[in-house]
Formats: C-alpha cells, structure tokens, sequence
C-alpha cells in the first residue's frame, strides 16, 4: 500500500501527540482570549491522531481497503482545515508543516484500493 508500513503511521502518531502537547501548554500561556482557536485545533489533531491509530491497525490486520478509506476521511479533514485556515491564524499558520506531513502520508494511503485481505 503505496510503501506506508503500521510503524511508520505510529510515528506520524507521535508527532501529532506532541501537537498536541504543545498546543495544551500554548493555550495555558496564552489564557481564555485565544481558548476557543486553541481548542479548535487540539480537536483537529485529536481526531488526526484517532484517525491515524485506526489506520495503523488496519495496516497491521492487512485491511487494506479499510485503511485507504479511513486515510481518505483524514486526509479531507486535513485539507478543510488548510483551505478554511484564516490568514491571520498565526496558530493555524504555525501548524502548516505538520498538516502537510499528516496530508502527505494519508496522501499515500487514500484511493489505493487493493485487495482487502478481511473480505
């Protein structure tokens, strides 16, 4: 499936985990005013990492198909929030480089359809 391992999706996983982190600690420094923002992108990466946890298992089941499809519901949530970020969303542009990374493996892993092992 387009050279995308299991072991490699858990390491995307991780790099979305301290996301996640980072985002927690910026919205403890930032306060209430920058709360709601924060928050919207923690949900995006909680639900990238929940998506990229269900890839991998499908990965490790050989349930191609069924890992190509979840990719594809990550990779649309990737790509509404690259092409609905504000401008003037310094968090949101701070954040480019790992969506890109995200979109880049779920990319990969969306649309190829080979034999599903489970069917």
């Amino acid at each position: 499936m387009a050279g995308i391992t299991s072991v490699e999706v858990e390491a995307l996983m991780d790099v979305v985990d301290d996301v996640i982190i980072k985002l927690e600690r910026l919205k403890l420094r930032l306060g209430s005013h920058y709360s709601e923002q924060v928050d919207k992108w923690i949900f995006t990466f909680a639900y990238i990492r929940e998506g990229l946890k269900s890839i991998a298992e499908k990965l490790e089941e050989g349930m191609l198909i069924s890992a190509s499809n979840e990719a594809c519901e990550v990779e649309r949530l990737v790509n509404m929030r690259i092409i609905g970020m504000d401008e003037n969303d310094a968090i949101g542009s701070s954040l480019r480089g790992s969506l890109a990374a995200v979109r880049g493996v779920v990319s990969s892993l969306c649309g190829n359809m080979v034999l599903d092992s489970s069917i």
